[in-house]
């Protein structure tokens, strides 16, 4: 069980860290989790915008240019990063890129029959065996009983998210370090007042009845703490000297 600080000093940097680290923690998981989701989002745009291009050149060329498209994207590409295929409405595989990567990836025969030319192309992640990373899939029809899939790897980006997640915890360590020092700072600040007053209070316990604490306008609680101080041993040195 953690000790509660002893000092109010102390509770008062925990406090003022603990906030300060927690609201920059949530605007960290918020900036990290924003770019995630664009990342995101950027693939689903490429893979669809493939597929429009590709019904697109199908149009113009045929499946031979679709074929030498095939071919020259991939060429620009690793095997393991990046695959196209055609296959048709029974999932049966008609060209495609190097699938060895890819070769436990089995068309979806339900998602093949729903597509249609005006439909919006599929998109699914899948988990490639003995890959640690899932690929992003996006599958759709280019004319009646010809369809297109094309897969990428996520690995760039899920490589780029753990650059980031590690310069994050390194820049929240030191921002942790940073926000104990100043919160020390603030809770020193803010007590100094008090710690005069103790002093003061000590010394006017011992005999010293001419001790007063000098206001230094350190906020309205504090300073109305000082003067009802000095007002106090104003008064009892009024009442010692009565006496005597």
């Amino acid at each position: 069980m953690l000790k509660r600080p002893a000092t109010l000093a102390s509770r008062l940097t925990a406090w003022y860290a603990g906030i300060f680290i927690l609201f920059t923690g949530c605007a960290f998981l918020l900036f990290y989790y924003t770019i995630d989701t664009i990342l995101d989002q950027r693939i689903d745009e490429d893979l669809e915008e493939d597929i429009v291009e590709m019904r697109s050149l199908y149009n113009d060329a045929g499946i031979a240019g679709i074929k030498t498209e095939i071919q020259r994207e991939v060429a620009q590409d690793n095997a393991d990063e990046i695959f196209l295929r055609l296959l048709n409405s029974n999932g049966i595989e008609l060209f495609a890129s190097d699938m060895s990567h890819w070769h436990s990836l089995v068309p979806n025969l339900a998602v093949l029959g729903s597509l249609t030319t005006t439909s919006d192309p599929y998109l699914e992640t899948v988990l490639i065996e003995d890959d640690d990373y899932p690929t992003r899939a996006v599958t759709g029809l280019l004319a009646p009983n010809l369809l297109l899939q094309i897969g990428e790897s996520t690995e760039d980006k899920e490589d780029f998210m753990e650059l980031l997640l590690g310069i994050f915890s390194i820049t929240f360590l030191i921002v942790t370090f940073f926000a104990a020092l100043v919160g020390w700072f603030m809770a020193r600040k803010a007590l100094r007042a008090i710690g005069e007053v103790t002093l003061a209070a000590e010394d006017v316990a011992n005999g010293t009845l001419d001790r007063h604490v000098t206001a230094r306008a350190q906020g309205e609680e504090i300073d109305r703490l000082v003067n009802t101080f000095n007002i106090m041993v104003d008064r009892v040195r009024t009442l010692v000297a009565g006496m005597r």
